[in-house]
């Protein structure tokens, strides 16, 4: 009796062991493959690089002026290039576009050059999608400074060349900020961007002016109306004199990722002013 309860509670055993088994094994085939880690997107810039070089006459003519300010070709991003003239953008194309949920003026008549961006600012700050577009009007030794200091100067700072950025003639003294405007009329009159004289390669004398094309941080920088005593004169026919000015003392707010250069023969360059009544 006791030899036939022991060979039962054995059978009891297996059948128990194999049941209990037979049920780990169906739970493991059935369980769900763990998902993996969403990567995440990496966002492209907003602009895409020029399918081919950019070869029309004006904006060969502004690269030779760019190339006679010898800076390092470290500085520029030649695949972000564009040229705004009246062959490459043309008079059906808009005057204002949208960046970062704000309207800027398109640079019509300007050549731009593609500048170096450190990718991991870009891609922190999320700069090509939310960042707004400006421009920012100066002088080449400001520029030059700004792109390899990789930061914006504000009046008082010192420039490569050792002396001390000023405010520009016919601006408010003592109102050290960055000055920005989402206007190309407005960035570029003379009071911020300087004029030089250029000999291209033809012997043809011209007048250029540079603009820096920008991305702003939304929310670091106050607008205001224009300081140049326009009074009610309209400056620019699509941004207010009321709203045409920015201004900020975050310098990492603002991030160069174009050189504009605008060139007409000397003796025919107007007041940029008078462009757009």
């Amino acid at each position: 009796l006791e030899v036939l309860q022991t060979q039962q509670t054995s059978k009891f055993e297996k059948l128990t062991t194999k049941i209990v088994e037979g049920t780990q094994q169906s739970f493991t085939t059935i369980q769900a493959k763990p998902k993996p880690f969403p990567r995440k997107k990496t966002l492209l810039p907003t602009y895409l690089p020029p399918i081919k070089a950019i070869e029309c006459p004006t904006f060969k003519l502004c690269r030779e002026f760019v190339l006679s300010l010898k800076w390092p070709k470290s500085l520029f991003a030649t695949q972000h290039d564009r040229c705004y003239c009246s062959i490459c953008y043309l008079s059906n194309q808009p005057d204002v576009l949208i960046a970062g949920s704000a309207n800027y003026v398109v640079p019509r008549e300007w050549a731009a050059f593609g500048l170096s961006v450190d990718p991991t600012l870009a891609d922190c700050h999320d700069i090509w999608r939310t960042w707004i577009v400006t421009y920012h009007g100066t002088s080449t030794l400001a520029t030059e400074s700004i792109l390899k200091q990789r930061q914006f100067l504000i009046p008082g700072d010192t420039l490569i060349d050792g002396t001390r950025l000023a405010v520009r003639p016919g601006h408010i003294p003592g109102m050290e900020y960055v000055y920005t405007s989402p206007s190309i009329q407005y960035a570029s009159l003379d009071m911020y961007s300087v004029r030089y004289n250029f000999r291209a390669s033809s012997g043809q004398q011209y007048q250029a002016k540079i603009v820096l094309q920008c991305r702003q941080k939304p929310g670091t920088f106050k607008i205001q109306r224009e300081t140049i005593g326009q009074g009610t004169r309209r400056i620019c026919k699509f941004i207010s004199n009321e709203q045409i000015e920015y201004l900020t003392n975050y310098r990492s707010s603002v991030v160069p990722y174009r050189l504009l250069v605008f060139l007409r023969p000397m003796g025919v360059l107007p007041d940029l002013i008078r462009r757009t009544d």
